[in-house]
């Protein structure tokens, strides 16, 4: 993707806003509220525990205790793998929204455009399929390849939530 829009120009910053204390804590238990972000993780729990519990329930270990390990299995891979996404996310929302970190995002008819402390970020908007206010974040959900962003809401005003192309 060209970091231009067809101008040969970013879209313009239109809305710019600055972290304050306590928002990377808040974007990371938002983060919880979006199922499609954990959501995959429960399902290969739920795969790897399915597996041990066929594997136990074969080798003749029997349905109750094959049934009790199957569980367990799913409790501890969901339980690990959902903290340390979450951890991973916090360490990631401490850095870029550190208190005093300013945000910018602007757009136009074929971009939107998102500066971050770290980056900047240039989104067709026929590529996002959807945008879901989660807490204090928007979900963006790009078409392909299927790829989830979180972004803080008060960068966007209300249409924004609800583009033509989701």
């Amino acid at each position: 993707m060209s970091p231009t829009n067809g101008a040969g120009n970013l879209p313009p910053i239109q809305i710019e806003w600055t972290a304050r204390q306590g928002d990377a804590r808040r974007a990371t238990l938002s983060s919880l509220a979006a199922p499609r972000l954990w959501a995959r993780t429960v399902g290969i729990a739920a795969v790897f525990a399915t597996i041990f519990a066929a594997v136990c329930i074969a080798t003749g270990s029997g349905w109750s205790l094959g049934l009790l390990i199957g569980v367990s299995v799913f409790l501890v891979c969901s339980v690990a793998w959902i903290g340390a996404a979450l951890i991973a996310g916090h360490v990631q929302n401490r850095k870029i929204l550190a208190p005093g970190a300013t945000w910018g995002a602007g757009a136009d008819d074929e971009f939107l455009r998102v500066d971050t402390p770290a980056s900047t970020v240039l989104l067709r908007r026929d590529s996002i399929r959807s945008v879901t206010p989660v807490g204090g974040q928007l979900v963006l959900v790009k078409a392909s390849p299927e790829s989830i962003r979180l972004l803080p809401a008060p960068l966007f005003a209300q249409p924004v939530w609800t583009l033509e192309s989701c």
